[in-house]
């Protein structure tokens, strides 16, 4: 595939995701993650520092992030959407050298894209409909 193509497709890719995450980046927290934005609770996760527990690292970036930024819900949207596309990033080169190895052809590249367009897109769109059903009656 020619470069250019390639950062046509991953710029596409990136306002793609943009495109359908960035309108709920200033909703209200999730039904679940109320209990985070009391008063405290961030500030106690990031004082207690490391920890050998199973969700350790996203509560303690949680708590980071809060600490860092004044608008914390925007903030950490922003950087779940950043890591999600560096992730699917990530997934593309992943494919793609796997594909490359295991049974070289052409269209390895356009599968890893195909894979990587799923993966930025798909888990995105629940979360509209998370928000709508903890939204009050």
């Amino acid at each position: 595939m020619d470069t250019r193509l390639k950062i046509l497709l991953a710029m596409l890719l990136i306002a793609a995701a943009v495109g359908l995450y960035g309108p709920s980046l200033h909703d209200l927290p999730f039904f679940d993650d109320i209990k985070f934005f009391e008063r405290g609770v961030l500030d106690r996760i990031f004082i207690a520092g490391f920890a050998f527990e199973l969700r350790w690292l996203p509560y303690f970036t949680m708590a980071w992030i809060d600490l860092l930024f004044e608008d914390n819900i925007f903030a950490q949207r922003s950087v779940a959407l950043a890591i999600h596309l560096l992730t699917a990033g990530v997934l593309y080169s992943f494919v793609k050298q796997v594909g490359n190895h295991v049974a070289p052809n052409r269209n390895n590249e356009r599968a890893a894209f195909a894979a990587a367009l799923l993966f930025a897109l798909h888990p995105l769109v629940s979360m509209p409909l998370a928000i709508w059903h903890s939204a009050p009656s």
